[in-house]
């Protein structure tokens, strides 16, 4: 079995590029950068969501919402100038197809906790990095964790809120103390 297909890998790639584009708003000099943080940040939580379930034994693939990603570009650019710009980002999900075995709500849980786990965990690896970026990879990976276990459906977070809630509230408090330092 393929873990990746040609088609899988363009929508990768392309929601990367715009998630980047919406993170640098107005800033586009700063494209690099932040195309280095989305690489860390959005496509290592989509990774971890995939081959967690793989793991488990589902086939899971990226699918991106284009849709979405040119409406969350077109928002972000309209407010990129404005005294209060807004980041709006919806590029797609990983989505778990022909199960194998029933898909439990505690297998569901694993699945949705992985990518704020590695959000979280790049964030604290970034903690005390001597690179003079290193806190604004905290910021974006602790924000993106934080957004993502919003215990609100179809985020990752109800999911896990509703396998075990003290956890989801532990993590939530976490990401949230990360994005402030």
């Amino acid at each position: 079995m393929k873990i990746w297909d040609s088609r899988e890998l363009l929508e990768m790639i392309l929601s990367i590029l715009v998630v980047a584009l919406i993170l640098c708003l107005p800033l586009l000099q700063e494209f690099a950068l932040y195309l280095l943080i989305t690489v860390f940040a959005f496509a290592l939580h989509e990774i971890a969501h995939k081959f967690t379930a793989i793991k488990l034994g589902y086939f899971a693939k990226y699918k991106a919402n284009f849709k979405y990603l040119g409406l969350s570009l077109a928002i972000s650019a309209l407010f990129a100038f404005t005294s209060f710009p807004i980041k709006f980002v919806i590029p797609g999900a990983v989505l778990i197809y022909g199960y194998r075995y029933n898909l439990t709500r505690k297998n569901v849980a694993w699945i949705s906790l992985a990518g704020p786990l590695t959000n979280l965990l790049i964030a604290l690896t970034f903690l005390e990095l001597p690179w003079e970026y290193a806190s604004l990879m905290v910021k974006v990976n602790a924000f993106l964790a934080f957004f993502n276990l919003l215990p609100i459906q179809p985020l990752d977070g109800s999911k896990i809120f509703e396998w075990k809630p003290w956890l989801a509230i532990l993590l939530l408090f976490i990401s949230l103390l990360l994005w402030y330092i």
